[in-house]
């Protein structure tokens, strides 16, 4: 359903409790299906109170109640990619990289819920190529091999691919996707971090997710400039705080920890 529900969060459909989430920053969903009426009320109670079960307890930033992140409802066939599993989409991107040939293998990974789902098939995709794989047990995989692989290479070129999945049943189509860049990096203690192959210093900032006037509840423009700063600095790298961005070409606003730029 929601990351930003501070710092715990309680789900109402039609006045029934559904769940009780306790800690801010990670993703949760809700499934409604089995509660909905013709007409529904959907309510969320959110608490920011101290509270012995919700880390963290002290830190040198504010902990803001509320919903700073939109909440989205989302509606997929019966049959569908498991929006449950780890709370993810459902779809995972596995790149390898071998620098001497220039090639990659990649590996996209699907989980499905629904009914009558074994023996169903899916199409991936990535890099122009197209596979289908059968389901078994919820779970379908697929290997692609990229000659001539475009690396993503830090600021420099922060280039992604796509992954995508499409599942065709007979409650419908649904199709989930993935961006990801295809790198490898190692740490050496004598020449530091090495990303593809070469020295690549780390300079980076810390950066949490407030703001005067609007606490916690930044908007994609307010990323967007706070990743202008950043830029400015000189930065490569931030810090884990409240806030994400994964590869500097798109910056993904409301998620929790950062990553590389």
């Amino acid at each position: 359903m929601t990351h930003s529900a501070a710092m715990t969060a309680e789900v109402y459909l039609n006045g029934e409790k559904l769940i009780r989430h306790e800690g801010s920053y990670s993703t949760f969903r809700v499934d409604l299906t089995e509660h909905l009426h013709e007409n529904n009320l959907l309510a969320v109670s959110v608490d920011n109170g101290a509270d012995q079960r919700v880390y963290p307890q002290n830190a040198d930033f504010t902990f803001y109640g509320g919903l700073y992140r939109d909440v989205k409802l989302i509606l997929v066939p019966a049959v569908h990619f498991a929006l449950e599993y780890c709370e993810t989409p459902g779809i995972k991107v596995t790149p390898e990289v071998d620098l001497s040939s220039g090639n990659a293998i990649v590996t996209v990974e699907a989980w499905v819920e629904g009914e009558g789902t074994d023996g169903q098939t899916v199409t991936f995709a990535v890099a122009g190529h197209t596979q289908t794989a059968r389901i078994a047990d919820g779970h379908v995989q697929s290997v692609f091999a990229i000659e001539n692989v475009h690396l993503w290479d830090g600021l420099e070129d922060p280039f992604l691919y796509t992954a995508s999945a499409v599942l065709d049943s007979d409650s419908g189509r649904d199709k989930v996707s993935a961006r990801f860049g295809c790198r490898k990096f190692e740490i050496d203690p004598q020449k530091g971090f090495l990303l593809n192959g070469r020295t690549y210093p780390l300079r980076g900032v810390s950066c949490h997710q407030d703001r005067a006037g609007i606490g916690s509840a930044l908007t994609p423009d307010d990323h967007r400039a706070n990743m202008d700063i950043v830029r400015e600095l000189g930065a490569n790298t931030l810090r884990l705080a409240q806030c994400l961005y994964i590869g500097y070409s798109q910056p993904y606003p409301g998620h929790s920890g950062c990553g590389q730029l």
